[in-house]
């Protein structure tokens, strides 16, 4: 119950005076909304608010990058943040809220693809009170949420959940139908619906072949991959780049898989991870080390000169692969409470056979060239159907902006933030 102990330091009227948390935050949740109803006791309202902006609340209390938190003051009056992703959580958990949906609008959309921007993208439409069917291939809603991420993660009784409260919301799902093929070309839907959400995204598999052998580098989503073909390496040393509950994954399905030291890294100070003291908990359990202010400086196809031998080429000989990791030190602390950091000039090098790095994007992965073309030229795109890497927030934001563009086109009136 760390999350309610969190909340019970906050002011209620520092929070309710207090936007920066809700600026931060891509859906524009009311998170001052909720804390001050959980504050109260009122969880049911904390839920209704919720599931204003959120089609999956349950998920994104687990998988939530949290940029809420980084963006709370209470850190420079002396008071910790919030464990904000921890309290949806548990006002999720007590009571779950249908989205309001109000009824008369005559329009129906179609919207292909059930993964975080699709549903995002439905959940918006609903809420503005037009009928919409989802679509996908797959026998079950969620995209990557239901094939890429381990159960220890994000449980898929949670997504259940979520999707069904979508459907009770009024929302149709067609499962195991492949929009484009021969049962229902891409023309139909321009025929049975008012307009078309594409929000077709990628499979698990999708360049999970691109890191292989010793002294590879995989994005999250390839690692995934690899732990769900269960891909066992005993003995190996991996390094995970980054402070996140993302990284933090990697991190613990490293240590599934049967890896003997698991490192995880950030140039960041820990107090400034967005996975947060309870996650970090979580990694020492594990026996995760952890290693802050240190940042990538690139991947080592040589070993650490100590332990190494040149050759007469000039080459490194039987050497350990690794990564070299600059030191950091904090210069000092912005307006915000942001430390500003400084290169040292110091270097420490890490053991790894195996490193998982996130892009420069912070989306699930580096492939810029995944940027397909819309198959229903006058299909407004989401997600990854529009060439963008996304993680769940941001995947869900941009399936929820779609939507308030396209019932803008419409006329219709928008229901809660855009």
């Amino acid at each position: 119950m760390s999350a309610m102990r969190s909340v019970a330091v906050l002011s209620p009227s520092r929070c309710r005076d207090c936007s920066d948390c809700r600026a931060a935050c891509p859906l524009g949740q009311d998170v001052p909304g909720y804390i001050c109803a959980i504050q109260r006791g009122a969880v049911a309202d904390a839920s209704r608010r919720i599931a204003e902006t959120a089609a999956l609340p349950g998920v994104l209390g687990r998988l939530c990058p949290a940029p809420c938190v980084s963006a709370c003051r209470m850190p420079t009056i002396g008071r910790p943040a919030p464990d904000i992703r921890g309290l949806k959580r548990f006002a999720v958990g007590q009571c779950r809220a249908l989205p309001e949906t109000p009824e008369g609008q005559a329009l129906h959309f179609a919207v292909v693809g059930a993964g975080p921007s699709g549903l995002a993208a439905a959940h918006a439409l609903r809420r503005a009170g037009v009928q919409v069917t989802v679509f996908d291939a797959a026998d079950g809603a969620g995209g990557l949420l239901a094939s890429a991420v381990p159960e220890f993660v994000l449980p898929q009784a949670v997504l259940r959940d979520d999707v069904a409260q979508l459907a009770a919301a009024g929302i149709a799902f067609q499962f195991g139908v492949r929009v484009g093929g021969d049962a229902m070309p891409w023309s139909s839907l321009s025929r049975r619906f008012d307009g078309v959400v594409q929000a077709t995204g990628r499979s698990a598999s999708h360049g999970a072949a691109n890191a292989t052998g010793s002294n590879a580098v995989y994005t999250p989503l390839q690692w995934a991959a690899r732990f769900h073909r269960n891909e066992a390496l005993p003995g190996a040393q991996v390094l995970v780049l980054g402070g996140d509950v993302r990284a933090l994954a990697c991190a613990r399905m490293a240590i599934r898989l049967g890896a003997a030291q698991v490192t995880l890294a950030d140039p960041l100070p820990r107090s400034h991870w967005s996975m947060g003291s309870p996650g970090q908990s979580v990694a020492q359990r594990e026996g995760i080390a952890l290693l802050d202010l240190h940042a990538a400086e690139g991947l080592g196809e040589t070993g650490a000169p100590e332990t190494s031998e040149m050759n007469g080429n000039g080459d490194m000989e039987n050497a350990a692969p690794g990564w070299w990791l600059r030191q950091q030190r904090i210069r000092a602390i912005d307006w915000i409470g942001m430390p500003q950091l400084r290169d040292t000039g110091a270097r420490q090098w890490v053991p790894a056979d195996f490193c998982i790095k996130k892009d420069s994007t912070g989306g699930i992965n580096d492939d810029t060239n995944f940027a397909p073309t819309p198959a229903l030229s006058d299909a407004v795109l989401a997600g990854e159907a529009a060439g963008l890497p996304l993680n769940v927030l941001a995947a869900m934001a941009q399936g929820r902006g779609v939507a308030h563009r396209l019932l803008a086109a419409y006329g219709v009136s928008l229901r809660g933030p855009a």
